[in-house]
């Protein structure tokens, strides 16, 4: 259970990593994907999160950034998710 666990830390840490890279070379939908399969491996983490919600507000989708965000709060309330909503 433990390996399990770090295995899925580790496959979250390059998701973001990958998602991160797509957001840089401007290949938004890949960093969609990278983002929602870091969600999918562990939902209580916020940095998935943000950054889909900020990939949303580039794409124009402030409504889906916004529920996003809220959605994730219900999960896992988070100080730097509650930021992000006031910003």
């Amino acid at each position: 259970m433990k390996q399990d666990k770090k295995y899925n830390n580790k496959k979250y840490e390059e998701f973001i990593k990958e998602g991160l890279d797509f957001v840089k070379n401007l290949k938004h939908d890949k960093a969609v994907i990278a983002f929602k399969n870091a969600i999918e491996l562990n939902k209580s983490k916020y940095e998935a999160y943000l950054n889909l919600a900020n990939i949303y507000m580039i794409k124009s989708e402030t409504k889906k950034s916004v529920d996003l965000l809220l959605f994730s709060l219900k999960n896992n309330i988070n100080i730097n998710i509650v930021n992000h909503l006031g910003k």
